[in-house]
């Protein structure tokens, strides 16, 4: 969004950054609920029963600098 040509105000530039915000969340969230504190390799978000909305698809932890880059950028533009 923000190396969008018509600035961070434009539509595109705003739907992107609402985009980005949500992916974000998300992100977040599979680092929040894991015991460890470290978002699993990958998720089922069609589980097989009604109590949880999402399943650690594999437990071990590949250092991936995405996320933090991800919450380093929406700080920057977003405050």
């Amino acid at each position: 969004a923000h190396t969008h040509p018509d600035g961070l105000e434009s539509p595109t530039a705003k739907r992107d950054m609402k985009t980005g915000q949500a992916l974000a969340y998300t992100c977040y969230q599979m680092y929040a609920r894991m015991p460890t504190g470290l978002a699993p390799e990958y998720v089922d978000f069609t589980p097989k029963d009604k109590t949880h909305d999402f399943i650690a698809g594999d437990q071990s932890f590949i250092l991936r600098p995405e996320a933090l880059e991800t919450f380093y950028i929406l700080h920057r533009l977003t405050g």
